[in-house]
């Protein structure tokens, strides 16, 4: 996913819309950087580059997530409380079986030209990606479909409802009024599809609706083959009565399969043949109605997390693919996105989805009905406290609120009542967590510097030994100030770490010498020691030629280092391992007012 949403070259991200189910902060992070080119070291990418991602970024990206579902990263400095910019959190409640989540996996992207000069006489000023699929933004590699897109520069095909979609994302993200003037955009935008494939729709779900159906496949299929993590009877009934004589395979994991034949044995009969994957952990895969310990931890089995129907007739195959399962939970109640595709016998795509998806069934384990569980499922404490944070999750709308000694309040929407014995903690992501007293509804946690605050805060669930994390949103009573994330950015580099994000700016695509530090490594000071302070070579003929590469982008460069500039200036923790950076700071700062001025950065 990273590689489909780095810019084109030439191009930087102007804004883009992202929706999952869950998220781990190091992903996000690692979209992030992606997103201006700047993802390496295997999605990482450097301390001084994820600082340039997160300031250049703000406002312009956001990420929509079930409530509830943010991993805690352990053992991280505080950066990615500054990932409370990005997150829209989706409170949707998922307890019981009336339950629903927020399910969609997608992201649309729009990029500009780094200087529009640039562009040639007759293509468009714009370039659109879109990604569809059924991973979560998670460190899962588990077995995955999805559908990627590009706007064609000529030609190309339209695809039905991506405006509808687009439209849909950006009202859940409150972002409508800047999303607006790009719709009409949209309806001109043409798309590289491969030749063969026709996409005949794309459909975001966010309500129930009595029209939200398992998709009706066109009459007597040869073949069709049905992926998904999780199962119900109705569903597959309904698969299979509308297939008729067609061979049937169905590939799950075990334990929905023997939740399946705990109901039913007869259902499963209708398949000619069942297989499984090893699951992944619960928090890399969508927790409808099956739950299992372990959620916050992160996945790295190569387990089932894709989801398709996919259906083979005599001139052509059919194709939906997207994140609902086979459930009626997904395809009535949940939000879900999915596309609809028909793809020509005997053409190119043809031919390699038939061997991607044959060569995926011989990776699969055969499973005999027989073999099956039908024995009682047993509840643990671990799906109590999987109960209670979905209940939790979608409930306790967390409030924060500075107090006049500099404390903060977080109050909830109701008193916190816990059952059987469990407990709860709440604290900032780098901060040590305080019990919530049972009835409570309201905690105070202690005063901390203001680059430590954020609008994610760290919840742990206990019962029986057993724990739940999970990072829960809570916005500030009138938001956050701008300066924590200049505290926050100052900390986190350092003064040499400034000067290099100084540095880093007067580039468009940023300088490949700057990226010597990964973003999730916090430095000792024995490390900062021994790291050599580099002049980065500042001259107002540098800055001169950086403005000039910049094209029409000059002055927004320009300013753009001031800003970072002007931090520098107010650093106050120097230390002997930074004199060398502070001479540096001193030279530039004399001359800094004049180059400002000359090439249009100036700060009104």
């Amino acid at each position: 996913m990273l590689a489909h949403l780095e810019p084109p070259e030439g191009w930087q991200l102007d804004r883009a819309l992202c929706a999952a189910y869950s998220a781990h902060p190091a992903v996000l992070c690692a979209l992030l950087l992606a997103m201006i080119n700047r993802s390496k070291y295997s999605g990482k990418g450097s301390r001084v580059a994820l600082v340039r991602a997160m300031r250049a970024l703000r406002g312009k990206v956001h990420f929509m997530l079930q409530e509830g579902r943010l991993a805690v990263p352990p053992g991280l400095d505080a950066l990615p409380a500054m990932l409370d910019r990005f997150i829209v959190p989706v409170p949707y409640d998922e307890a019981g079986h009336s339950g629903k989540s927020w399910h969609p996996k997608v992201c649309i992207a729009r990029y500009r030209p780094a200087d529009p000069g640039l562009i040639k006489q007759g293509e468009p000023p714009y370039h659109w990606r879109l990604w569809l699929g059924s991973r979560n933004f998670t460190k899962d590699d588990s077995w995955d479909l999805a559908l990627f897109l590009s706007s064609a520069v000529k030609g190309g095909s339209t695809v039905p409802g991506v405006r509808e979609v687009t439209s849909r994302l950006a009202h859940k993200a409150a972002q409508s009024a800047a999303w607006a003037p790009l719709l009409d955009e949209l309806d001109g935008v043409t798309w590289d599809v491969p030749r063969g494939v026709e996409i005949k729709g794309i459909k975001l779900h966010l309500q129930p609706d009595d029209s939200r159906r398992l998709p009706a496949l066109p009459a007597s299929p040869k073949s069709v083959l049905a992926v998904a993590p999780f199962l119900d009877v109705t569903s597959l009934k309904k698969l299979a009565e509308s297939t008729g004589n067609a061979d049937r395979s169905l590939v799950s994991i075990r334990p929905s399969l023997e939740d399946v034949a705990r109901t039913t044995s007869k259902t499963l009969e209708t398949f000619t043949n069942l297989y499984e994957l090893a699951p992944v952990d619960e928090d890399a895969l969508d927790i409808e109605d099956a739950d299992s310990p372990g959620h916050d931890q992160d996945p790295e089995a190569r387990g089932l997390h894709a989801k398709f129907l996919w259906a083979r007739y005599e001139k052509t195959d059919v194709l939906y693919l997207g994140s609902p399962n086979l459930t009626a939970r997904g395809w009535e109640r949940n939000a879900e996105i999915h596309a609809h595709l028909e793809i020509k016998r005997g053409s190119p795509a043809a031919t390699a989805l038939a061997e991607g998806f044959e060569a995926f069934r011989q990776r699969c384990h055969r499973v005999e009905p027989g073999s099956l569980s039908k024995g009682p499922k047993p509840k643990t404490s671990e799906d109590v406290l999987e109960d209670m944070r979905k209940q939790l999750a979608a409930t306790l709308a967390l409030k924060q609120k500075f107090r006049a000694d500099k404390a903060v309040l977080v109050v909830t929407h109701t008193p916190v009542v816990l059952k059987h014995g469990a407990r709860m903690k709440i604290g900032r992501m780098s901060d040590a967590r305080i019990p919530w007293p049972q009835a409570a509804s309201e905690v105070i946690l202690p005063v901390v510097e203001i680059e430590k605050e954020s609008e994610l805060l760290h919840i742990e669930l206990t019962l029986q030994g057993n724990s739940l994390h999970w990072l829960q949103s809570a916005p500030f009573e009138g938001g956050l100030p701008d300066a924590r994330d200049d505290a926050l950015a100052t900390s986190y580099l350092g003064l040499s770490g400034l000067l290099d994000l100084f540095a880093d700016e007067l580039e468009l695509h940023g300088l490949p010498e700057v990226d010597r530090e990964p973003w999730d490594h916090l430095p000792s000071e024995k490390d900062r020691q021994r790291g050599k302070s580099r002049m980065l070579g500042f001259s107002v003929e540098s800055v001169l030629a950086a403005w000039r590469r910049a094209g029409k982008a000059g002055p927004e460069v320009i300013q753009r280092a001031t800003k970072v500039l002007d931090l520098a200036a107010a650093y106050d923790g120097a230390s002997t391992a930074d004199r060398a950076a502070v001479r540096q700071l001193k030279s530039l700062l004399k001359s800094w007012s004049a180059v400002q001025s000359a090439l249009g950065g100036s700060q009104a």
